[in-house]
């Protein structure tokens, strides 16, 4: 009887255990996902980055923020919005970004615009070493080309991409998400033919759902009664039993004392 009971409280002890851990995982390279319109990721970029994605030292001023929204998708053809905000820091008070892009992970696109800031779409390399399956850019003809053209330190931009696709997909998975810097400050601070790109290092998790906290809530209240029972003195089985018929005997010879003959 007790080992349902005790494996049910495992199993409700585990769920929380294991969202507490999903939340509390460390920065990993950004990979997102969108499914229903109304997903949204926020990526940051901190620093230019090499073809194997090592920030270069010296470049940890250029910071960059970019949010992709999904807005509307019938399967076939996927809307987001884009803002980028560039946050360069004063080492870097002249840095531009002149593009971003991202690669589609499984299907291939197979038609693609853009509109706002951004909407010179490409496809190819960006740097040495570092190619990219969608590119979009704010001035030039290719992903790696130069333009007087950008965003300048303390101004955001915002616009709108679609994506569409041959067959109808569940869902959208974007990798290798990076923007591209230009600058005659970043020209003298690293290396003639250094890639000048961010590849995206962390996607901002948005808040957890009320869901999630009642879940984590219920996980802390089951830990605690489960510590209570824990220390409470425990009586073994067989001193329980003989209690019960030595209370069980007295009763039952209290009530032939009690009884009136006939």
């Amino acid at each position: 009887m007790m080992m349902p009971v005790a494996r049910l409280i495992h199993a409700l002890l585990v769920v929380p255990a294991l969202i507490v851990a999903a939340l509390s995982a460390g920065p990993a390279p950004a990979v997102v996902v969108f499914k229903a319109p109304g997903t949204s990721h926020q990526i940051a970029f901190d620093g230019l980055t090499d073809a194997a994605g090592t920030q270069i030292a010296g470049t940890s001023a250029l910071d960059a923020l970019l949010t992709l929204r999904l807005t509307a998708t019938d399967g076939f053809t996927w809307r987001l919005t884009y803002n980028i905000e560039n946050n360069a820091g004063s080492a870097f008070n002249r840095a531009r970004i002149t593009g971003f892009g991202f690669d589609v992970v499984g299907a291939s696109p197979v038609g693609v615009s853009a509109f706002g800031a951004f909407d010179r779409v490409n496809t190819g390399t960006v740097a040495t070493g570092f190619d990219t399956d969608l590119c979009f850019m704010a001035g030039g003809n290719g992903c790696a080309t130069s333009s007087n053209s950008g965003l300048r330190p303390g101004d955001d931009a915002d616009g709108t991409i679609r994506i569409g696709f041959a067959t109808r997909q569940q869902m959208v998975e974007l990798s290798d998400i990076y923007i591209r810097w230009q600058g005659s400050q970043i020209d003298r601070a690293v290396p003639r033919n250094t890639p000048t790109i961010s590849v995206s290092h962390l996607d901002i998790e948005p808040a957890p759902e009320p869901a999630v906290w009642a879940m984590l809530i219920l996980g802390f209240w089951l830990v605690g009664a489960a510590a209570r029972c824990k220390d409470s003195p425990a009586q073994p089985h067989g001193a329980r039993i003989g209690r019960r018929r030595t209370e069980s005997k007295y009763d039952r010879s209290h009530l032939k004392k009690a009884q009136v003959p006939r």
